[in-house]
């Protein structure tokens, strides 16, 4: 047992000596370094432009930021790449599509609602409360169907 305790004590004495920094720098090193070094392409930057800045500004309106002239300068906007293989016009085109459909399909809700709604008083008036009960049911899944297209239209026009 005294031969065992030793080694532990040992081993304890080793791991207290492991140095993370070190055994880090040491790592890195035998680490392959590669071969074949490609050169990043820098990119002229320019700060994002206001919105009420003028649109057609002169050539010597922009700073010179040490690049290529012909290089395209970088704005505050989204660039629609034609090699991209996302194709964003068709889709922001559905989602327009999308969005009428349900502006539409909300107001056929509402409509229909408001004769329910109708509905249910004519028969309020007409003591007819076992049909005015059934309607306040229709009324409470066409209010819940609103809701949920409304919702769906707000997650839609998140999108535009």
């Amino acid at each position: 047992a005294a031969e065992q305790a030793k080694r532990y004590d040992g081993l304890a004495v080793q791991c207290k000596n492991v140095s993370p920094a070190l055994d880090l720098g040491y790592f890195v090193r035998t680490l392959p370094v590669p071969q074949n070094n490609q050169r990043i392409p820098r990119k002229a930057f320019a700060p994002p432009q206001s919105a009420n800045a003028p649109t057609d500004v002169g050539a010597d309106d922009y700073p010179d930021y040490g690049g290529d002239p012909m290089l395209p300068v970088f704005k505050d906007e989204l660039v629609v790449d034609r090699g991209a293989t996302i194709q964003v016009r068709p889709s922001l085109e559905a989602l327009r599509r999308e969005s009428q459909e349900l502006e539409i399909q909300i107001k056929q809700l509402q409509d229909s609602v408001d004769a329910l709604v109708r509905t249910q008083i004519r028969g309020i008036e007409g003591q007819l409360y076992s049909k005015a009960n059934e309607i306040q049911e229709d009324i409470s899944m066409k209010k819940f169907d609103v809701r949920a297209k409304q919702i769906h239209l707000a997650a839609v026009r998140a999108q535009l």
